[in-house]
């Protein structure tokens, strides 16, 4: 039987975003759209995959004023929800303790807010 290693990639950085949208799209993406998709992904790349690709089959980008815009609220496919419980189900311990507070909680302000 063979074994799998796994390997965690980092986070990609915002400008690193900004350079996968240069690749994908025909045309630049928004400094907003770059900067929105880097931070609800947390510049996970998969995720940043995913979501990039369910706002793009959904129509919720739009190309106005010379750059790629996203122009809706954030939404997302069954792929991305699916990928997002695998994520969950890999927690543990305290990471584990924390996500299920959270998801018992009602609106939280933000750190600093």
């Amino acid at each position: 039987m063979a074994t799998w290693n796994r390997s965690d990639l980092l986070p990609l950085s915002y400008d690193s975003v900004r350079l996968i949208l240069r690749a994908v799209l025909p045309d630049p993406a928004s400094n907003d759209m770059a900067y929105r998709l880097w931070l609800t992904t947390a510049g996970n790349p998969l995720h940043v995959r995913e979501l990039l690709y369910s706002i793009v089959e959904t129509g919720d980008v739009v190309y106005a004023e010379h750059a790629w815009i996203w122009v809706a609220p954030l939404r997302t496919n069954r792929r991305l929800v699916d990928l997002l419980a695998l994520d969950l189900k890999t927690l543990e311990g305290v990471a584990r303790d924390v996500m299920d507070l959270v998801a018992l909680a009602e609106k939280l302000p933000r750190c600093g807010s």
